[in-house]
């Protein structure tokens, strides 16, 4: 892509530094700290945890009259907790797919985010956006201010080896170029993001290589390292993780449907599932390595206890829509595959079918437990999956991919999509 030509001319040199250091605020501070919190936005935002804190640089209320006063209020700095409030901070992490307004479907209900406290004398000043940062260290002039200003969009530079290159360089007008990467539901990714002066943070191109599709995600799944190695490897390295992550999904899964008591039916499928995911993320394990290609641990960060309607958006999203579609893909890579991987695929795809019977079968009860407002939610969510789901697949894999995994070509994906959302529609 043209946009990427030049990314020979940017550096990326690790380890990086922290990114608390290097600031050069406008007005010189004692102290900033950075903090998560967690709420749940499904109606107004409400706190569900006190701030937990992640990184500080600079002695709290060092300059301050009234110390006491000032720790006080330092302790006391929290997100908002009102309606008017739905946008404050940020979702901490590398991966911008997931970084939309809180009250937003796909976000729905429960999620922990960013923001940073900073003190200069008695004053505690809590910084909810991108603004409220570009405000207090403009003008951008280190690279730890620009990749702050990007965090704060849930982009992260990591110079980690990968498919794409990340890294950054300085402008001679002196704004920033960062070139950011992160993994999305089985897709490499990459961002060219600029930031001026003034703290004005634009993404200028996007780029990716699907892998395929997925299935069964945590919430907190944290993103996985690159493979360097093959489209082939790279695929199978990346779907042995997602299987794994699916272990985690559907013991969450077992356990929420037990505490909201679910029919025995559904839990103890849910425990089968996990089951069969074992097996999965095993075989497909041992198959990347094989290929020359490591598997990325899982990592999942708690999200503590949910309510029906985040379960339900959940489930739509990752079973009734990514996980479904997958095993339809399974279905047809099966047939399609080399010879050598038709075995194992034909077993996953099986399993996988059943799995998403499971989905629709587990949102079928839940819509019997939810309000229409919650009702409607659920299907917002749905129709944002679709519409995410295709345009990750308006690409053209590997012709490698294709021979030997047996991945639908662009065409044959965008038809079996199609299919697919014929036969929701029906239902």
């Amino acid at each position: 892509m043209a946009a990427f030509a030049d990314e020979a001319t940017f550096a990326c040199n690790a380890p990086l530094a922290d990114i608390l250091t290097n600031l050069t605020p406008k007005t010189s501070i004692d102290y900033i700290e950075l903090r998560t919190q967690t709420l749940d936005y499904s109606k107004s935002p409400v706190a569900l945890s006190a701030p937990t804190k992640v990184a500080s640089a600079g002695t709290p209320c060092k300059t301050a009259a009234d110390p006491t006063q000032c720790i006080t209020a330092l302790g006391n700095a929290v997100l908002p907790d009102n309606p008017d409030s739905v946008d404050a901070g940020w979702i901490p992490g590398g991966n911008p797919s997931y970084a939309k307004p809180p009250n937003s479907p796909s976000t729905c209900c429960i999620n922990a985010r960013a923001f940073l406290v900073v003190t200069t004398g008695d004053t505690v000043s809590p910084l909810y956006t991108t603004e409220d940062v570009a405000r207090v260290f403009a003008p951008i002039d280190t690279l730890e201010e620009a990749r702050l200003l990007a965090s704060t969009r849930t982009m992260l530079v990591d110079c980690a080896p990968g498919i794409y290159r990340a890294g950054w360089k300085k402008n001679e007008d002196g704004s920033w170029e960062l070139l950011v990467t992160f993994d999305a539901c089985a897709s490499h990714n990459r961002r060219r993001v600029h930031i001026t002066v003034d703290g004005t943070v634009t993404v200028v191109a996007h780029e990716y290589q699907a892998l395929g599709t997925c299935g069964r995600r945590p919430a907190g799944l944290l993103e996985a390292r690159q493979s360097t190695a093959s489209a082939v490897a790279a695929f199978v390295a990346s779907s042995a993780h997602l299987e794994a992550a699916s272990v985690h999904a559907f013991r969450r899964l077992e356990r929420e449907l037990v505490s909201h008591d679910a029919p025995p039916n559904l839990v103890r499928r849910a425990r089968q599932a996990r089951r069969d995911e074992i097996r999965h993320a095993r075989d497909m394990s041992q198959l990347a390595h094989n290929l020359g290609a490591d598997v990325p641990a899982v990592e999942v960060t708690d999200v503590g206890a949910r309510d029906l309607v985040s379960i339900a958006v959940e489930n739509v999203v990752e079973g009734c829509t990514l996980e479904t579609y997958g095993a339809i893909v399974a279905a047809f890579q099966a047939e399609r595959s080399a010879p050598e991987h038709r075995r194992l695929l034909r077993e996953i795809a099986g399993d996988e079918i059943r799995h998403a019977e499971l989905a629709h079968d587990v949102a079928a009860w839940l819509d019997t437990r939810l309000t229409d407002e919650e009702r409607a939610l659920v299907e917002a969510a749905r129709a944002e999956a679709l519409q995410s789901l295709r345009a990750r697949l308006d690409v053209e894999p590997s012709s490698e991919l294709v021979t030997k995994l047996g991945i639908p070509t662009r065409a044959e994906a965008a038809d079996l999509l199609t299919g697919f959302e014929s036969r929701l529609a029906m239902n």
